[in-house]
């Protein structure tokens, strides 16, 4: 497809993809592997270094620096005051958000690649090893994550980049891009490594964020001042509900897509396009919460 959309989008893509800051943090990510595979400065034990890596959450460096270049990407026109001039073109801001929104496709495609990079170095096999001590269970194994779990950290890069063309379009300053590190804090730190909260539906409807771990797990027994304890229960590890996950996260990046495309045209067709993906994202929220995994005796 030759059209001033495609171009448009294939020239910011390879922007992005060539941002020496985003390979700097992609660099990050190829460390945290190092340190999976050959031991270092872990965050917990390496079978669960390995599953979190695998999940997608090596990439939320980069995540963070994709949108910020994102953000001012979209914003080069009202940047180097030449917004006016870009509006006489026959791409208009309406199309040009499409093209913004369909560039994040480049880097979710080298995010795909890394996770091959991944599998490759890492070979997992049906279990990464051990982890998570039960008091009087002892350890249980750690699964490979699935096809969906291993995909979402494209598809939630894919999201996180395009709800950057939604903020700015609709809030047209680079101070949308302020909150966003505590954003990633909250999402990497409590809602993923920490694996510390017990399992709901804010795991899977992105409350802390995109990404979800899929570990069911109770609340901590022990851990006070006269208790020696210190424990998370975990039965297991739900195989079904990424599925579900990674198709409400699609639909979220197709919502925040038209969300753009609305500050500048709202027209039958971009309604409807809004209309689709608020549906499917509500629909799959919903199936997210009421079909999870709870917490059950291992």
């Amino acid at each position: 497809m030759n059209t001033p959309v495609a171009a448009l989008s294939r020239v910011e893509s390879e922007r992005l993809i060539r941002n020496p800051a985003v390979w700097v943090a992609f660099a990050l990510t190829g460390w945290w592997l190092g340190v999976a595979m050959w031991g270092g400065p872990s965050i917990g034990s390496q079978p669960l270094t390995k599953y979190m890596l695998l999940l997608g959450y090596g990439f939320a460096v980069p995540g963070l620096v994709l949108f910020v270049a994102v953000v001012f990407a979209v914003l080069r026109g009202r940047m180097e005051h030449t917004e006016e001039l870009l509006g006489t073109l026959a791409v208009g801001n309406d199309r040009r958000s499409v093209a913004h929104a369909l560039a994040n496709l480049g880097p979710a495609v080298v995010v795909m690649l890394t996770m091959l990079v991944m599998l490759a170095v890492i070979r997992p096999g049906a279990s990464l090893g051990t982890d998570f001590d039960i008091d009087g269970v002892g350890a249980i194994d750690i699964p490979r994550p699935t096809v969906a779990q291993m995909l979402q950290g494209p598809v939630a890069l894919l999201a996180f980049t395009t709800l950057a063309v939604a903020l700015v379009r609709w809030i047209p300053t680079w101070l949308v891009i302020v909150p966003t590190p505590f954003f990633l804090i909250v999402q990497v730190a409590f809602f993923g490594l920490f694996v510390g909260t017990a399992t709901s539906s804010a795991n899977w409807l992105g409350v802390g964020g995109f990404l979800a771990h899929g570990v069911v797990n109770d609340e901590w027994v022990g851990c006070g001042e006269f208790d020696r304890r210190c424990d998370l229960p975990v039965s297991g590890f739900d195989r079904v509900t990424p599925w579900w996950h990674l198709g409400y996260l699609v639909a979220l990046a197709f919502l925040f897509g038209a969300i753009a495309v609305l500050r500048h045209r709202r027209d039958v067709r971009t309604w409807s396009a809004f209309g689709l993906g608020l549906a499917a994202a509500v629909s799959l929220a919903v199936v997210q919460a009421t079909t999870f995994q709870s917490f059950g005796t291992p």
